[in-house]
């Protein structure tokens, strides 16, 4: 490594002259000086990470990397992570390595460590982490969903497995929990928890949970899960869910290229429970595993909102009167639930597989959305944004994957997508 305050001179054939600074929120002994550093212009993000260390190492810098681990680094170079050879990434910016290059340096997010498996009879193609109680005692719960249309209960602290039972016909696409309000419900807040799963044979179901025998350390019996609801009305394979954040209510999408908006009335709850009867239709059995005792009630959706003419492969509730979609037509749409028209959209190239919201939205005109699909891109969407043209265009491209993004999910503690997983 050759520093220097000046230029003198002409620099070693094939290097670049960079100058490292660290990111703001950077510790100060991650810290080394400010000068023009002429560096190989092979390095990649590995290269300029040994960088670093070594002059941190030499007394270079104002620390030595706080407790002397060797921590990796990302590197931001013009306005992008460095994610191949320094000097190719400066060409393909159209930026002259005859210039001296600001490097901004952070720490690399670490990859994930594996805590433990979570055995299944077949293929996991939804996931759903929560509380269905009001207390903190069946809280870490975590919900699957089986290609088999099986339903799996897991405790998220020991892995072990609480309850099993068939609920679909077909794979069991998509789990969301519904808040009712409910005084004689079992939550202590007042609010009962109704659990909905849908699947690729084109039904919706509703199940009361029995939150003492979820929070029991015992295999939960068939009676743990009771089926209150059927929700009727899509013609064809369901897709996606969504819960309101504050009421009771749900949404549903999939390949009938429709919306569809539903409730969960807290009269009919109440007379399930007590098995009573209710205005609405009941059934009396369920082709699942699960217990239907007092009648299922079939609910019927209180609005539709169609616009899209493909299928509607991801939604997501993010504010009361706002929910947001990505379909196969290429577009991400957001929607005035109560108007029940297209507020914005955002086009791509080519289909959408998966949409994600941040989860600290707060209100309205403060959500950033993520959309992915087949070419292995993950676009974050800020529809405050002004459209270029009439079109709204990504805000930022996210871009490692080198196949096909089938979700997406949003990190809890900062505004940036967490996880994103692909076919391979």
């Amino acid at each position: 490594i050759r520093t220097s305050r000046r230029r003198h001179g002409r620099r070693g054939e094939g290097s670049v002259l960079c100058r490292l600074t660290p990111s703001p929120g950077l510790d100060d002994a991650w810290r080394v000086p400010g000068n023009d550093v002429a560096l190989p212009g092979n390095l990649t993000r590995y290269g300029l990470s040994q960088a670093v260390h070594a002059m941190l190492a030499m007394g270079m810098g104002d620390g030595d990397g706080a407790t002397g681990s060797r921590r990796a680094f990302d590197f931001l170079v013009e306005g992008e992570l460095l994610r191949g050879e320094l000097a190719d990434h400066l060409r393909a910016k159209g930026t002259s390595v005859e210039k001296t290059v600001v490097v901004e340096y952070f720490f690399a997010v670490e990859p994930p460590e594996r805590v433990r498996d979570l055995p299944h009879p077949d293929w996991v193609c939804s996931v759903l982490k929560g509380t269905l109680a009001g207390s903190s005692a069946a809280a870490g719960v975590i919900f699957t969903g089986c290609y088999d249309g099986t339903l799996h209960v897991h405790q998220a602290e020991s892995g072990g497995l609480i309850y099993s039972t068939a609920v679909h016909g077909e794979a069991l696409s998509s789990l969301c929990v519904v808040h009712v309000e409910d005084e004689d419900g079992d939550g202590e807040d007042g609010r009962e928890r109704v659990l909905v799963t849908s699947s690729k044979d084109g039904s919706i179901k509703g199940w009361v949970v029995d939150e003492k025998l979820l929070s029991s350390k015992k295999k939960a019996s068939a009676s743990a899960f009771r089926q209150c609801f059927e929700f009727v009305g899509h013609a064809g394979a369901v897709e996606s869910l969504a819960a309101s954040p504050g009421s009771s209510r749900l949404c549903s999408a999939g390949w009938d290229n429709a919306i569809r908006i539903w409730s969960c009335d807290p009269e009919d709850l109440r007379s399930f429970r007590s098995g009573g009867q209710s205005n609405k239709k009941q059934k009396t059995s369920s082709a699942g595993g699960a217990d239907v005792a007092g009648g299922v009630v079939e609910q019927v959706e209180i609005a539709c909102l169609e616009d899209h003419s493909q299928c509607v492969s991801s939604v997501v509730w993010p504010e009361e009167n706002l929910v947001c979609s990505s379909s196969w037509d290429h577009t991400a749409k957001l929607w005035d639930v109560s108007q029940g028209k297209v507020v914005t959209q955002l086009i791509r190239d080519s289909a959408l597989f998966s949409l994600a919201g941040t989860s600290r939205a707060g209100h309205s005109g403060s959500l950033t959305l993520a959309v992915s699909g087949p070419d292995g891109v993950v676009h974050v969407w800020d529809p405050r944004a002004t459209p270029k043209d009439g079109t709204y265009a990504s805000v930022q491209t996210l871009r490692s994957h080198r196949a096909p993004v089938a979700a997406i999910t949003w990190s809890p503690a900062a505004n940036s997508p967490a996880a994103s997983p692909f076919h391979f």
